[in-house]
């Protein structure tokens, strides 16, 4: 004779069995997506593999991100050096000369180093200075259109 309660405690053995491998069976899914989605492209069999081309790939980008720091840093040297400041004064350096023919010019690098150019013309010639400026200053006597280039190029800001 079956006892009704064995059956019934056997049912529920199954049907917690049956459930346990269903809830396995759909874990089991969920993990092979998420291992399929993370070796996505990859030709890597395992885990050491992928981390090993990954290490590779990331040591590629270190090289070209520092050859890049490099590059970067030899160009803003350049671009620190070369023209970023200027500023023309025009005058005249004769009175039996009209027209403010005569100039002064101050170009200056970001450091405020460089050169004043003056131009002094006259009816019979025209002659040419050029003196070099050192942080903001002149080892040579600036005349007052100089000085006033100078001035004038120093406050222009440089975008750096």
């Amino acid at each position: 004779m079956v006892n009704f309660s064995d059956n019934w405690i056997f049912f529920i053995l199954i049907f917690i069995s049956f459930a346990a491998a269903t809830a396995g069976f759909f874990d089991t899914r969920r993990i092979k997506k998420r291992i399929k989605i993370f070796f996505n492209g990859s030709k890597a069999q395992d885990l050491e593999e992928l981390l090993a081309q990954e290490i590779k790939k990331t040591r590629k980008i270190e090289e070209s991100l520092n050859e890049l720091k490099e590059e970067y840093r030899k160009t803003r040297d350049i671009a620190l050096r070369s023209i970023h400041k200027f500023n023309i004064v025009r005058f005249n350096a004769f009175h039996d000369t009209g027209g403010n023919q005569s100039f002064s010019m101050a170009l200056l690098d970001a450091k405020n180093n460089g050169v004043i150019l003056s131009n002094l013309y006259s009816r019979e010639r025209t002659r040419i200075y050029a003196k070099p400026i050192n942080d903001g200053k002149s080892e040579y006597d600036l005349s007052d259109e100089e000085q006033s280039a100078l001035k004038k190029a120093m406050k222009i800001s440089p975008r750096e």
